[in-house]
């Protein structure tokens, strides 16, 4: 297995910063299976592993990998890192962006006096205001929305990260992501 970069991000549904890249689902698909095309011709691959940083992503890469794998006739595993270290909004996201990117992790947009802190969701439930908090139910929702964000932030203050709590919860997420990595590899080629 190797890594391939740089990574890729399909945020419609944000304010975007400078910089940074918007596609369409079908832009961000088409240029996945262009990706993974390219990648598996070029090293033989049969085993790719796609990490998702961003909890947006999350519904079109799950129907995505099915795609890839029946495709490009490879195993496919997707990995939500962040989610496998339990990596809270706020904080946790902002000190991983600290440790892994510190000159491009800036919270100086907030103001000391703005108050981020999220409401919560229910207990038990999934915080999704929009669906009144039914399981099964689904609804486009954006950052800036109050019911579900202050300031645009989701989740607890990020003013608090520091760089070493996002080491820990990146260390965190790699020892959890082993045991896919080794399933992955075990499993023999679709095209076998």
């Amino acid at each position: 297995m190797a890594a391939a970069r740089p990574a890729l991000q399909h945020r419609p549904r944000t304010r975007l910063g400078p910089g940074t890249l918007s596609l369409t689902i079908t832009e961000f698909t088409t240029l996945l299976h262009t990706l993974v095309a390219q990648y598996i011709r070029a090293t033989k691959a049969r085993h790719l592993v796609l990490a998702n940083g961003h909890g947006g992503n999350r519904g079109v890469l799950s129907a995505l990998v099915y795609e890839l794998r029946h495709a490009h006739e490879i195993n496919v595993c997707l990995l939500h890192p962040l989610a496998l270290a339990h990596l809270p909004a706020g904080t946790g996201r902002r000190s991983t962006s600290a440790a892994t990117r510190p000159r491009l992790c800036s919270t100086s947009s907030l103001s000391a006096s703005t108050s981020t802190n999220s409401p919560p969701p229910a207990p038990g439930r999934r915080r999704d205001p929009l669906a009144g908090h039914r399981p099964g139910v689904s609804w486009p929702w954006t950052s800036n929305d109050p019911r579900i964000a202050a300031a645009g932030v989701i989740g607890n203050d990020p003013r608090t990260a520091t760089p070493a709590l996002g080491a820990h919860l990146l260390d965190m997420a790699v020892a959890a992501a082993v045991p896919a990595l080794e399933a992955l590899t075990e499993r023999k080629s679709p095209r076998s």
